[in-house]
């Protein structure tokens, strides 16, 4: 039975959330090293440089520190622009609402037991999905 790591939808947005984590802990990283930074202060100063938000620099920066902050800026705002043209292009073609109801019913499936599988939903397999469940079966129709 397939998981939610079976669709490649899924497994897009995985590779932002690990360029993202990664872009983090290469932000706090390079100013701890290059600013010879505390903790906190490179952590503090990674997340309003990868926010975009604005605020000042926590210290002043080198040569190669402010180099640094620009690369991290690029590698940001990379990874923001495609995640945004992911999602576009997601709910664009519909594909986004196709693998949710996927997921849903495999996640519905995975959780039965006991239970019936009617292949063929005509005149008799309809009627024997319905006297099943007049029956308490659970029923999955192929």
């Amino acid at each position: 039975m397939g998981t939610i790591s079976h669709f490649s939808v899924f497994r897009k947005f995985y590779l932002v959330a690990f360029a993202l984590i990664f872009i983090f802990i290469f932000g706090i990283s390079g100013f701890m090293l290059i600013e010879n930074w505390s903790f906190f202060d490179s952590f503090y100063m990674t997340v309003i440089t990868i926010t975009t938000v604005g605020f000042g620099e926590v210290h002043e920066l080198s040569s190669y520190g402010r180099l640094f902050t620009v690369v991290l800026i690029l590698s940001t705002f990379g990874t923001f622009t495609y995640l945004i043209s992911l999602v576009t292009s997601l709910v664009a073609s519909g594909e986004l609402g196709k693998n949710l109801k996927n997921y849903r019913t495999i996640k519905l499936m995975s959780g039965m037991k006991n239970h019936v599988i009617v292949c063929g939903l005509g005149r008799v397999g309809n009627q024997v999905v319905k006297d099943l469940i007049a029956d308490g079966f659970n029923v999955v129709v192929i």
